[in-house]
This record gives structure tokens, sequence and C-alpha cells, in this order.
């Protein structure tokens, strides 16, 4: 989501907020690692970082969800979950880097492998 007041918000320090959600389903172990968040978080900072997203006021949470089922729905078991909610302040009106840094966090959280650097992604042809 893209938030924008042309005149400009005290909050956000500028006229643009970029607020984004991820959310994965992890392997059960994970659930017990004490590095979950921050490994959550490095996955936005990375993307920002290598989208050459220009950005300020980065704030955000990253939560850990265990669920055990019970009675009608043992069936399903259990299951581990990351959530990474942020936002952040632009420093241009080019919204582009930040919409890929988006993308690739969805990646990184579905857990798809990055393109090696021997490797180059095909173009659409319009």
């Amino acid at each position: 989501m893209v938030l924008y007041d042309p005149e400009g918000q005290e909050a956000w320090n500028g006229n643009f907020r970029v607020i984004v959600m991820a959310r994965a389903r992890l392997e059960d172990e994970l659930g017990a690692d004490a590095m979950l968040g921050e490994v959550g978080w490095s996955w936005l900072t990375d993307a920002l970082t290598a989208e050459e997203a220009g950005y300020h006021s980065l704030s955000g949470t990253v939560t850990r969800v265990l669920s055990e089922t019970f009675g009608g729905l043992e069936l399903r078991g259990g299951e581990v979950e990351i959530e990474i909610r942020a936002s952040w302040t632009p420093t241009s009106n080019d919204l582009a880097p930040h919409l890929r840094a988006w993308a690739l966090l969805t990646c990184q959280a579905a857990g798809l492998p990055p393109i090696p650097d021997n490797v180059a992604p095909l173009n659409r042809r319009r």
C-alpha cells in the first residue's frame, strides 16, 4: 500500500509512506529459532538495499506464529508462520524500486531461491 499526502505528513517525514506485509509458512523447527525475527527483518532490509530503494523512517514488526490444533482440527497438525509488517518513507518520488523490493521480499518469504549471478531473467516483450 502506498499512502500519499501532497502537503506531507510530519509523522512520515515526507509525502509518501510505503506499507507492506508478507506472511510465510515455515518448517516446524524454525519456530524455536531465536534469530527468526532478525532473519525476517533482514529479508526486508536486504531487499530494499538490493533494489536501491532509498528510504528513511523504517519501522515494523516480525511476528512468529506457532499454532497447535486440537479436536476436529488435529488433521492439520502444527504450523509455524512468520509475518513481516513494515512501513517506510521513500527518499524520492520514484516508487518502482520499492515495488521491486516488496516483490523480492515476498519471493524470499515464499522460499524462492535468488537468481544466480550467472543467470539473466527474461524480460517480457510488449
